[in-house]
């Protein structure tokens, strides 16, 4: 193997592993974070695997709940989002937020909303939207609130607890604070 070829191998296999050290602490920053302004105590962190193949996952996420839940995406392809017509087809995290105490259901709720399936009464108002999930042989929906923050925020050298602070828990406070007026 040309000497060139099996460096830069090395380095991106270096680079994704950085990449999901990184996830990772964002991670556990908001999960921190949630616990303590929010109470939900329940965790699992989950990601897409191949049984055929070995692949980089379409998403990684972050799942808590006990009353409500709150799922967190991390958007790894520009598949996943590229028919939703209000997320940036970038590499984002995406913040669920649904009214099911079942926080652990991915392909029932979170990623219904990343995909836009099933999406009833959609709404888009100050970089937040809302809406219903709609389940298939029922009448039944499910209240939810997303929003979407580039990884772009997540840069070296800032300050991590106040990107998370500024843009994720401020935006679940503003979420909750509409749902009780």
């Amino acid at each position: 193997m040309d000497k060139v070829l099996i460096e830069n191998f090395f380095s991106n296999v270096e680079w994704f592993n950085n990449f999901f050290s990184d996830i990772g602490e964002i991670f556990n920053t908001i999960k921190k974070k949630v616990k303590k302004e929010f109470g939900l105590e329940k965790e699992l962190q989950y990601y897409q695997k191949s049984m055929y193949q070995p692949s980089i996952p379409n998403y990684y996420c972050l799942l808590m709940g006990e009353k409500y839940s709150i799922q967190v995406f991390v958007n790894l392809t520009k598949e996943l989002i590229e028919n939703h017509p209000y997320f940036v087809n970038e590499p984002s995290i995406i913040v669920v937020k649904h009214n099911h105490p079942r926080y652990d259901w991915v392909e029932d709720y979170g990623l219904k909303v990343l995909t836009s399936q099933n999406i009833e009464e959609l709404v888009f108002e100050e970089n937040i939207f809302k809406g219903k999930i709609g389940f298939k042989n029922t009448e039944e929906t499910l209240p939810f609130s997303a929003f979407q923050v580039s990884l772009e925020h997540f840069k070296k050298g800032v300050n991590l607890e106040e990107i998370i602070e500024d843009c994720v828990i401020k935006k679940i406070k503003e979420i909750e604070d509409s749902e009780t007026k």
